[in-house]
């Protein structure tokens, strides 16, 4: 019934914001101002709070929609967040952010607050793909033409990494989220 509307226009941050409208009565009935570009909103599986990543100051925010309240804020507010996402239960987010050494993952238990897990790459994240049931995300990297998988279950243990020989243009994961399929730019596919 409801929709998120990110307007982050692209030579004006100052002007940020991230609009709530009742599709039903097509009025606006919430709004969430920012001084930074937003670059990432997500509703909450209960479609009562949004979730957004947001440059400086602004970190990763959510917001209950009824009341227009921040209910909780995440993250080093000088990194620049450009993707924010929940797990299917709302019990993690993770999120991708750049800072002057490379980008940043992280995964924070909602729960407590706690950060669980913060890995710096060097530049070139590129995806945060979640698998169907939402309990797998894939890292897609490049130059490194390389596949990072972790659990934000249990984000400390020892993630997946799987190598290209060639430049790694994409992958998905199967429907029942137990295999990755990725495509190169070589003639091998």
């Amino acid at each position: 019934r409801y929709l998120a509307v990110q307007m982050t226009h692209s030579l004006d941050y100052e002007h940020s914001a991230v609009g709530v409208i009742d599709t039903l009565s097509m009025r606006q009935i919430g709004e969430f101002p920012f001084r930074v570009g937003v670059f990432s909103t997500e509703w909450s599986a209960d479609s009562r709070r949004i979730l957004t990543a947001a440059y400086e100051s602004a970190g990763i925010r959510v917001y209950d929609v009824e009341s227009g309240e921040l209910v909780q804020q995440y993250g080093n507010l000088s990194d620049e967040y450009l993707s924010a996402q929940w797990n299917a239960d709302n019990t993690r987010i993770v999120a991708e952010a750049v800072d002057s050494g490379g980008d940043v993952i992280n995964v924070w238990d909602t729960t407590n607050g706690n950060n669980l897990f913060e890995r710096v790459y060097p530049l070139g994240v590129n995806d945060l793909i979640w698998n169907d049931a939402r309990s797998m995300v894939l890292i897609r990297r490049y130059p490194e033409m390389t596949i990072t998988v972790i659990d934000p279950a249990n984000p400390t243990e020892a993630p997946i990494t799987l190598d290209h020989e060639a430049d790694l243009l994409g992958a998905a994961w199967s429907l029942d989220g137990a295999r990755i399929i990725t495509w190169t730019g070589e003639s091998r596919g």
